[in-house]
């Protein structure tokens, strides 16, 4: 017996209660809701107890209740006053449809609202009351409009669902006022609980050679994810798309039933489609998440309907071609063909013209589809005898115009086969034979167009001239000319409004008064930031609350009053913004793009996290402890890992020897002692506080292919199994050659032999595509939770701001060793120790005049001098239009490759692929690859984003053709000795690395020696032969990556670390005319500084043409730990200042690796505009930790205790640990750190609190050769072979410069 639902009900408002009360002579003993207007409780009473008293302010007539939804000033109670019958399918089950509302107030005294909130109310209740007024919903009290025929045949067969109330077996897809019928359901009231859908339905008698039967046709819209057009595209990670909707078509005809059941909705991939014009570019989100969304929609639509026919409409051509290409990858990788069949069809191509007659080829490729999947024939009181066993899921980018079309074709075509099985038409009739069914159907399908449109985009739908008439004509035309108009006003001025309406219906947010009871204990977990909703515009004031009782985070926008709670089990990552220290982007499941806060200060940023930290997330971004160290090598043991990690982030005081080997570091000592007798083993290792490097076992793969044709058995060959990470990179493919039997573009069908090759255990990051290249990054499922700040970008060439500066072809390593000081050679040096002594100063002192463009200077003087280079820069520009007497560049935005860039935790690296754009010809390689300017000076090679190629990453890789202007200099080196450029094959390509100064080395691949031997980075060819094939072969270079975990102690100690910074000063400009003088200023920049008001670092402004700071800088850091402030970095930036005006001229990267020991750090690092070369800046550094800044009060404490109170403490020294970079003596450096052995600074004082301290013993100052990986300058012809890592040949000198470079190795 099911429950009988209220259909005539009497709403009675008296001072003291609201009351829903059924008609007693329409129902037999009903319940009554009663709700206190005074507590608002709510509660349901039998018919015997509902008397009331009091006077009745009003009783309306109303015939079922939407819900109840919450505004400022309360509660308010949403009842449907007026319907319109649509029509019945079976007799007595009536369709309804809604056509008036009300929404009374239920509290009697409503929370008091100041005039702003007043206001804010009254929107909200105006947004909510045209925004159902604008749905169509339709309802029935004895019928589930949610359900399809033939799943509702399949409740009717099973006694238990049959029998439960209508409301529990209804569709949530289509169940739209779930939300504010929440109060009703959790309190049982199941008699008033009516689901609404929204959508269209339109049932209609119709006649056939004398045979009357009802055609229904029935839309039913999701409210999964819906909105407005361009607000809402694509999936969420839970698979739920934009504009979903099932459309039914049913014929009934003496007392049987057939029913067809076909779907549409937005391409199942996390995209946006976002950007000014008309009709923006669809582009397709770097998200970790795309396959799980793909792979959640399509399981529930192959459990719902059954095997699936994709069909794609979108254009094959254009902007919208790689947002299908990557949906026909996405189908074929996760599902076999029986499964899900992806069939395109570029509709605007094939019908332009108004050749719709085409669409009848679309038809005749599906139809054993159709006729396989058939549909469902039943009695209307029997069992079904034929189901429909698979559907039809059609899109474009809208879902809406082509859509439609081509869903009516399919619909006719059924709808020949329903009729004539049931017996209404021959098999030999046609549709067109019944002119006037035929216009009833057609104008069906054009109202369901346009009511479709009207919802998503807020105007009719195009082409249903068409689909009314069977053709097109002038007045449809011009008819669609202005529904786009009025879609692009819709856009850009209605559509925020309307989003924010269906938001509130479904409960998207909530509505609430904050107030002092809504903060947490002691407002400890309140933190006030702002919301950032649009990237161009500041942020709304917010408060950012972590709610344990509710399990949630929640936000809350106390200007608007709305809330909204994100909770634990939802989210699944918590990004720290790489490029705005404050920034944290909250992703969540039901949304595919992240929430963004902005905090007070990078340090209000790391206290919330650091509470978050300790919540039960499902998924999380956390650091990696020792329970979680997941295995790399198959048969690594977690222990002997754990005694890696150890060992990589030993304390540099410690004189304990490694055990492994860093690796492809050319220019450093990799030769530790690993002699088998030494007594120094892993298990003299002791273990550090915390665990501050994990590792990823990695692949970087590089392939000159010479457009040949691709094969999957080419990839068992050269790419390995079982890594973590994989970057893999193509240059000259052939992007324009078809891809076999798909319609993807060869570039996607490359990206997918590597996927298909790789299996589903590996999520693409992203990849990315140039008209020369292919680049696609991919990391295993378990290592989802570290990757964020996924960043895509081209690279590009420029003239150089620098007009008259010319590199030379023969450039010498920038290393100094013991054995030769003065390398003239043209290959890079061994491996080597590090020279002990003083170091030569090599300053850059070229006195030619430099110059710069105006867009790098804008101050009025500086304008002047700029514009007139200008004017010869643009005369220069021929140059990137002819190189050597060939076409080179169609323009100057000309793309040379692409990169891609992430963190993985806390460790940014970046993959670049580069194609010099030419085909390889060993004759002009050296002329493709060192283009020059008319000056005779390389071009410029930079990224186009705000992230440059040197210093915006920890580990940068560089694939594809070698390029001169960049891996000449700037500290490249190959990784491994077959991946560096060869004179007997120079376009095979190369494979390069650098890193930031100081960073930790790579480690050798397999992290331990096989066969007693150290090698360097895995740098296999293939063992297949690929000469019969493939012009080059491809490179393989296998290591293993250093990862930096996040920082998660913070310190509840009030007492910062100190960063002390003094004798700043630089060297001569290379990007400006010497003696220019200019008012400039440094900025530092680090997310772990604390900065006082959100007050940037700033250095004071000094006029000179070199200038130099006389202050000593004081920088607080809230990380506690020396350990971790060594593997950290200070961004130093200096701009030249005039009037109102500033302009960048260059930055930076100080280590504070070398900061952290007893005595200052002199550092001396290149400053780049652009990736080039700028100036040098140089100082000291010293660093205090916590634990020091308290030891030196207490000390201080005591003193004053022991009553040395009558004079003022000495200050802390920072003693000089003079730690230089020896480069080789060139004129112009190009920005390589280099050094000099210069007198130890006057100590600064280290301020306290109460500016007191204490001197610590003085140390003595030493001078030591640091050799890092960022110095090497790889010159453009082969290399010599590496130096073997020989255990035997490893220098057992004890002295401390030995000991100290050791340490900089780890």
């Amino acid at each position: 017996m099911t429950i009988e639902l209220y259909s005539n009900i009497n709403l009675i408002v008296l001072d003291s209660f609201v009351i829903l009360q059924p008609e007693q002579r329409t129902h037999a003993n009903p319940k009554s809701i009663f709700i206190d207007r005074t507590t608002l409780k709510i509660e349901q009473r039998l018919y015997e107890n509902s008397i009331f008293q009091g006077t009745v302010r009003s009783c309306t007539k109303v015939y079922g209740c939407l819900g109840i939804i919450n505004l400022l000033s309360g509660p308010f109670l949403i009842c449907v006053s007026e319907y319109v019958v649509v029509g019945n399918i079976r007799e007595n089950q009536i369709i309804n449809k809604v056509t008036k509302t009300t929404i009374t107030p239920i509290a009697r005294n409503p929370t008091l609202l100041n005039e702003d909130e007043r206001k804010e109310e009254k929107q909200y209740l105006n947004l909510l009351s045209d925004y159902i007024e604008s749905c169509d919903f339709y309802f029935s009290y004895n019928f589930d409009v949610t359900q399809s025929e033939q799943r509702a045949s399949n409740i009717e067969s099973n006694q238990l669902l049959s029998t439960l109330p209508l409301w529990k077996r209804a569709d949530k897809r289509f169940f739209w006022n779930y939300h504010l019928q929440e109060i009703f359901i959790e309190n049982e009231f199941d008699s008033f609980i009516i689901p609404m859908m929204d959508g269209f339905i339109k049932i209609i008698e119709c006649e056939i050679n004398s045979n009357t039967f009802k055609y229904a046709f029935i839309s039913r819209r999701s409210c999964k994810r819906t909105g407005a057009r361009y607000h809402i595209r694509g999936a969420d990670p839970l698979g739920n798309v934009a504009n979903f909707v099932e459309t039914e078509q049913v014929i009934l005809f003496d007392q049987v039933l057939t029913s067809f059941v076909q779907v549409r909705g937005s391409i199942p991939l996390i995209w946006q489609q976002k950007g000014k014009g008309m009709k923006p570019k669809p582009i397709v989100d770097h998200s970790l998440q795309t396959d799980d969304a793909f792979q959640a929609h399509m399981n529930e639509l192959i459990e719902l309907y059954g095997p699936q026919v994709i069909v794609s409409l979108i254009d094959q051509c254009g902007g919208e071609s790689a947002i299908g290409d990557a949906f026909e990858s996405e189908s074929l990788l996760f599902y076999p063909d029986k499964l899900v069949t992806y069939a395109a069809f570029d509709f605007h191509e094939r019908c332009k013209n108004n050749k719709y007659e085409n669409l009848a080829e679309l038809l005749d490729r599906l139809k054993n589809h159709l006729d396989r999947f058939g549909y469902l024939f039943r009695s209307t009181i029997g069992e079904p005898s034929l189901l429909q066993t698979g559907g039809f899921r059609t899109n474009c980018i809208d879902c809406l115009d082509r859509t439609n079309v081509v869903q009516s074709v399919f619909a006719r075509y059924i709808l020949h086969s329903q009729l004539t099985r049931m017996g209404i038409i021959s098999q030999s009739e046609k549709i067109t034979d019944h002119p006037v069914f035929e216009a009833q159907f057609k104008n069906i399908w054009a109202d369901n167009a346009d009511v479709m449109s009207e919802q998503y985009t807020g105007t009719n739908a195009l082409k249903t001239d068409f689909t009314r008439t069977g053709k097109r004509s002038m007045k449809g035309t011009m008819t669609d000319g202005m529904n786009s108009v009025r879609r692009y006003i819709n856009k850009n001025f209605k559509d925020d409004e309307k989003q924010l309406a269906i938001d509130l219906f479904l409960g998207k947010f909530l509505v609430e008064k904050w107030t002092p009871e809504h903060s947490s204990i002691n407002g400890d977990l309140d933190y006030n930031v702002y919301f950032i909703y649009d990237p161009e515009i500041r942020g709304i004031p917010c408060t950012l609350q972590i709610n344990l009782p509710q399990s949630c985070i929640t936000g809350w926008i106390k200007s608007s009053c709305k809330r909204k709670d994100y909770y634990f089990s939802s989210i699944y990552l918590l990004e720290k913004s790489k490029l705005n220290h404050r920034q944290l982007n909250l992703y969540y499941l039901e949304n595919p793009t992240p929430e963004t806060f902005q905090f007070s200060s990078s340090l209000q940023r790391e206290q919330f996290l650091q509470e978050i930290y300790k919540q039960p997330f499902a998924k999380q971004f956390l650091p990696i402890g020792e329970v979680d160290i997941y295995s790399i090598e198959n048969g690594l043991k977690i222990k002997e890992k754990t005694d890696i990690i150890n060992n990589l982030t030993k304390d540099f005081e410690s004189e304990t020897s490694p055990s492994i080997s860093p690796v492809i570091s050319p220019n450093v000592n990799t030769t530790p002692n690993n002699n088998n007798n030494s007594p120094t083993t892993n298990n003299s290792i002791i273990p550090i506080k915390h665990k501050l490097i994990d590792t990823i076992n990695s692949f970087v793969g590089s392939w000159n292919m010479e457009n040949i044709t691709i094969s999957h058995t080419f990839l068992e060959e050269w790419i390995p199994r079982e890594k973590d990470l994989y970057s893999i990179s193509a240059q000259r493919i052939a992007s324009d050659r078809p891809s076999p039997s798909f319609v993807m573009k060869y570039t996607q069908y490359w990206f997918y032999l590597v996927r298909q090759y790789l299996g589903p255990e590996y999520v693409m990051v992203a990849n990315a595509v140039s008209p020369n290249t292919a680049s696609i990054v991919l990391i295993k499922k378990t290592l989802i939770t570290s990757v964020n700040n996924i960043q895509v970008s081209f690279i590009q060439k420029r003239l150089p701001f620098k007009k008259t500066g010319i590199i030379k072809d023969n450039v010498n390593s920038s290393i100094s060793t013991s054995n030769n000081n003065n390398s003239t050679n043209n290959t890079p040096p061994s491996p080597s120790s590090p020279t002990l002594g003083p170091t030569t100063n090599t300053s850059n002192t070229s006195n030619t005049t430099t110059n710069a463009i105006s867009s790098f200077f804008f101050g009025s003087k500086l304008k002047d001098m700029g514009s007139k280079l200008m004017e010869q820069s643009q005369k220069s520009t021929d140059i990137l239009f002819n190189v050597g007497g060939k076409e080179k560049f169609k323009d100057t935005t000309t793309h040379f490759g692409t990169t891609i860039s992430f963190q993985l935790c806390e460790t940014s690296v970046c993959f670049l692929n580069y194609c010099n754009n030419n085909p390889t010809n060993i004759n002009d390689i050296l002329v493709y690859n060192n283009p020059t300017d008319i000056n005779g000076e390389p071009l410029i090679t930079y990224i186009k984003s705000r992230q440059y190629i040197n210093g915006s990453n920890r580990y940068v890789f560089w694939s594809g053709d070698y390029d001169y202007s960049t891996l000449s200099k700037f500290g490249w080196a190959p990784l491994g000795s077959q991946s560096s450029l060869s004179n007997v094959d120079p376009g095979r390509g190369v494979v390069f690395w650098k890193s930031l100064f100081g960073a930790e080395a790579l480690i050798e691949s397999g992290l331990y020696p096989v066969n007693g031997e150290n090698a360097l980075a895995t740098t296999a060819m293939p063992s297949y032969s690929f000469s019969d094939i493939s012009l080059y072969p491809p490179l393989s270079c296998s290591f293993t990556l250093p990862i930096l975990s996040p920082y998660t102690w913070l310190s509840n100690v009030d007492i910062p670390s100190f960063i002390i910074i003094r004798s700043l000063r630089t060297e001569p400009f290379e990007l400006m005319a010497v003696n220019t003088k200019l008012d400039a200023f440094l900025e530092f920049n680090a997310f772990h500084l604390i900065s006082d008001d959100n007050i940037a670092f700033k250095s004071s402004i000094v006029r000179s043409s070199m200038p130099s700071w006389p202050e000593t800088l004081e920088l607080k850091s809230f990380i506690d730990d020396k350990e971790y402030l060594k593997t950290q970095y200070i961004q130093v930036a200096l701009f030249g200042k005039e009037l109102m005006d500033q302009s960048l001229i260059g930055k930076g990267n100080i280590p504070l690796k070398f900061a952290c020991g007893d005595s200052t750090y002199q550092f001396r690092i290149p400053l780049n505009l652009e990736d080039e070369f700028s100036c040098f800046l140089c100082g000291d550094i010293q660093v205090f930790s916590k634990s020091e800044i308290s030891q030196i009060i207490l000390e201080e404490s005591k003193v004053n205790i022991g009553g040395n109170n009558s004079r003022s403490p000495s200050p802390p020294v920072i003693v000089s640990n003079s730690i230089s970079i020896n480069s080789n003596n060139n004129n112009n450096n190009n920005g390589i750190i280099t050094g000099r052995n210069s007198p130890s600074p006057s100590p600064p004082t280290i301020p306290s609190r109460a500016t007191k301290g204490r001197s610590p013993s003085p140390n003595t100052t030493t001078n030591v050769v640091l050799n890092d990986p960022t110095q090497l300058l790889p010159p453009p012809s082969r290399p010599a072979p590496p130096t073997p890592m020989n255990n035997n040949n490893h220098s057992n000198n004890n002295n401390n410069a030995d000991a100290i470079d050791n340490k900089q190795v780890l």
